[in-house]
């Protein structure tokens, strides 16, 4: 599956559900013969026929290549969801448009870096979802109505495709930033413009038929397509199309109450998270809202939870990983969610709500948070879902992204030597531009050094200095957070916890000491040097001011006397916080 717009896809998937929410009769005039299945009888010559259709889909993928003069990175986060109500006469004719919602969003992010410096960039594309909510369709106003018009349908009827204006001509703002630095000096910009909606998507779902209720129909999937041989998308998406009647019109609903009760066949949960993609540290408005027929029910019992997922934000552990937190309820100590299976000790922590008087609740939050000293939050994706109490099964579930944008992969070169990856973390030299570009400057002038002063004071006396290059341990992981170095006091419980205290957003990073140079050489003088300690000496004094400062503290460990040990972390954007001196 290729989906380059997710808008695209939520048209295709429209008008597949037009198509499916008729009579057998309108499918066959509309959809073509074989549809999805046959759906009920038709309407009585008085009856006005309504299907509430509602979609959600997101997708994100991540490209990294490397290549001779530097390397490339792009990432890109999609979403967009929606609800409609479709009228037919008593002749399953489409009267009527009630749009609900409507919103389509679009992060992009991209990094080059090289020898002559590096540009990036990010775009932003939003809906005016105001715009959509409440407008109501009709035949004087046809560009906006979901007619159904299909293209072409396959052999077994599964494939109809239908232009729906609305959507795709829905009304966009695109915010554009860019920034180049090169050794001429930064340059930057941006714009600001309107849009419309984009393409078509490639694929059209298939609509499935509830076999306990000929009035429900039911899409989605997950998807991991792997568009090239640096990038994966994974896709996430559901589409629901039923009929409704019994509660439509009412002003609210009320459960616990008996007339309100016999009234509610049906309870549907919408869920939104904003933003959906935050900082490891970030919080997130996550709102939810309870209805029968797109009337609020108050009082309605929801059960939240949280789960977050595995190998994702760089961990490739999993053992008791923090859930996070909804308001201020630790998810790692809430039961698991009715009917989840948590064989395994994962699965979903849930906690029950209540929505208020509008049918609504607002809940805030976080990701998890370090087992232990500095509280700082785990990347990752977290899937959250809610799940009406009387009838589970119509749950939704939508993702936070945790995670700190705009690093980038060190590239060793010539000059440095990137080490302390482990099975766990297997990314552990991501950066800001600013801090790459001060470690490749110290591992320069670190070579450059050695050249100038240690090999040409001892070629004088026919002795050879062995240059070494700059050894460079963790900075950070790919999107940031806690970087669990795995806390050797807890043998069998060593993840989740510091002792990293500052790698969290990829300011500084950990340099080796060269214990692996174990070996002395004699000046010109008769003096022995031990290279280790040269080679040390030199890195901490080039490092100092110029290109930031060194931290004692960064992983809590003495030397001999109780003091903090010149642990070799050199701060470089968070120098400030950190060292107590101006970037």
């Amino acid at each position: 599956m290729t989906w380059s717009d997710p808008l695209g896809l939520a048209r295709r998937l429209l008008s597949a559900l037009c198509c499916a929410a008729g009579t057998w009769v309108a499918a066959q005039l509309m959809c073509g013969a074989g549809r999805v299945g046959a759906a009920e009888s038709p309407a009585t010559p008085a009856e006005t026929v309504r299907y509430l259709i509602s979609w959600h889909g997101s997708s994100r993928w991540l490209s990294k290549e490397e290549h001779s003069t530097g390397s490339t990175m792009q990432w890109e986060f999609q979403e967009t969801s929606g609800s409609a109500i479709n009228e037919y006469d008593s002749h399953l004719v489409l009267k009527s448009t009630h749009y609900l919602t409507a919103m389509q969003h679009v992060t992009q992010e991209f990094t080059q870096t090289g020898v002559n410096g590096f540009r990036s960039y990010k775009l932003s594309i939003f809906s005016d979802e105001g715009k959509y909510s409440g407008y109501v369709a009709d035949a004087r106003d046809p560009v906006a109505l979901m007619r159904l018009a299909p293209e072409r349908s396959s052999r077994n009827g599964t494939l109809v495709e239908g232009p729906l204006e609305p959507l795709e001509a829905m009304e966009l703002v695109q915010k554009y930033y860019w920034h180049d630095h090169s050794p001429s000096g930064d340059t930057a910009g941006g714009w600001t413009r309107k849009a419309r909606g984009g393409a078509a998507a490639a694929r059209v779902v298939d609509l499935k038929r509830d076999p306990s209720d000929p009035t429900v129909y039911h899409g989605g999937g997950h998807f991991s397509i792997r568009r090239s041989n640096t990038t994966t998308e994974t896709a996430d998406w559901t589409v629901d199309a039923r009929r409704i009647g019994r509660c439509y019109g009412r002003a609210f609903l009320k459960e616990g109450d008996k007339a309100d009760d016999a009234l509610i066949d049906d309870e549907r949960v919408d869920l939104m998270a904003t933003p959906s993609d935050i900082s490891p540290d970030g919080r997130a408005t996550v709102k939810l809202r309870v209805t029968c027929d797109q009337v609020p029910i108050r009082n309605a019992e929801v059960q939240v939870g949280v789960e977050p997922q595995e190998n994702s934000g760089g961990h490739i552990h999993t053992s008791k990983r923090p859930y996070g937190f909804i308001d201020q309820t630790d998810m790692n100590t809430a039961p698991p969610c009715p009917g989840a299976n948590n064989s395994n000790g994962r699965g979903a922590h849930c906690i029950p709500v209540q929505t208020g008087a509008d049918g609504t609740k607002t809940l805030t939050f976080r990701p998890g948070v370090s087992k232990e000293g500095y509280k700082l939050g785990i990347a990752g994706v977290y899937e959250i879902t809610a799940r009406p109490k009387r009838y589970p099964s119509n749950g939704r579930t939508i993702a936070v992204v945790a995670a700190v944008k705009g690093l980038s992969e060190l590239s060793a070169g010539d000059t440095m030597i990137l080490d302390g990856q482990e099975d766990e973390h297997p990314d552990n030299h991501y950066g800001t531009q600013a801090t790459l570009t001060a470690f490749e400057g110290l591992a320069a002038e670190f070579q450059q050094t050695q050249v100038q002063t240690f090999v040409l004071t001892y070629n004088k006396c026919g002795k050879e200095w062995p240059i070494a290059k700059m050894k460079v341990n963790d900075i950070a992981l790919r999107t940031g957070g806690l970087f669990d170095a795995g806390n050797r006091k807890y043998p069998t419980d060593k993840w989740w916890r510091t002792p990293h205290q500052t790698h969290g957003y990829g300011r500084g990073g950990d340099f080796d000491h060269y214990a692996d140079y174990s070996g002395s050489i004699t000046d010109c003088n008769g003096k022995k040097h031990k290279v280790a300690d040269d080679l040390g000496l030199l890195l901490l004094a080039l490092g100092e001011p110029t290109y930031g400062c060194w931290d004692r503290t960064d992983l809590a460990v003495k030397d001999g006397s109780g003091h903090p040990a010149p642990m070799w972390h050199l701060h470089v954007e968070d120098r400030a916080a950190s060292c107590g001196v101006p970037p």
